[in-house]
């Protein structure tokens, strides 16, 4: 078999699933190399390192996919798959781990573009849903202090932790403090995923924070 980006398939309809893993695999780069029917499958298929990137349904007879992705979005991209465009649901899958959400009833070219962006390194939020995104983004601003706001404009300049240090007067390890809760608001796992999501919402332009 041609080797591929590695998916585990979590879906708990088997003709749907069955579709989407031919679909799948007819790509050159894409393989379902494990397919589960429920959250206790998941479980017991999925290993560290045995996968590149987790396709998974928001809702399985056994329970949600939040709780896997809480689970296991920290060692492996999850991108997930869900009927539903709520902002409840969107944000939720987000701030549980999942690093790309793409509905059902978007195309199949539209799943094959998430799943490279998710290997990549890069999150992928369906236009579907971008506006349910936008408003989540928009609300953490909110929350962002003066700090985070000051440390989040440096990485998006580039800047490492010594020199946001230097330019903010304070010690390495608070900066590094503060980029850990920047990162938890915007469900960022790096300063990458941070200044992209920031910008993808508008919290930052090339010309600094929006008023």
């Amino acid at each position: 078999m041609t080797a591929g980006v590695r998916i585990l398939l979590v879906d708990d309809h088997l003709m749907f699933r069955q579709c989407l893993a031919r679909a799948l695999n007819e790509q050159s780069d894409l393989r379902v190399t494990a397919e589960a029917e429920s959250l206790q499958a998941a479980r017991r298929l999925f290993q560290p390192g045995l996968f590149d990137v987790i396709l998974l349904d928001l809702h399985l007879s056994d329970g949600s996919g939040l709780d896997f992705a809480r689970e296991v979005g920290s060692q492996c991209p999850v991108l997930m798959l869900s009927m539903s465009l709520d902002d409840h649901a969107v944000t939720a899958a987000l701030d549980a781990g999942a690093q790309g959400y793409v509905p059902k009833t978007g195309s199949v070219e539209d799943l094959f573009r998430a799943l490279r962006a998710l290997v990549a390194g890069s999150p992928f939020i369906h236009p579907l849903v971008g506006g349910a995104v936008l408003r989540h983004f928009r609300s953490d601003r909110q929350a962002l202090t003066e700090r985070e706001r000051s440390i989040l404009m440096a990485l998006s300049r580039g800047e490492g932790t010594s020199s946001i240090a230097v330019d903010l007067n304070v010690s390495a390890s608070t900066v590094k403090t503060h980029m850990r809760a920047l990162y938890q608001k915007l469900s960022a796992r790096n300063r990458a995923e941070a200044v992209t999501r920031a910008l993808e919402s508008g919290l930052i332009s090339s010309r600094g924070f929006r008023a």
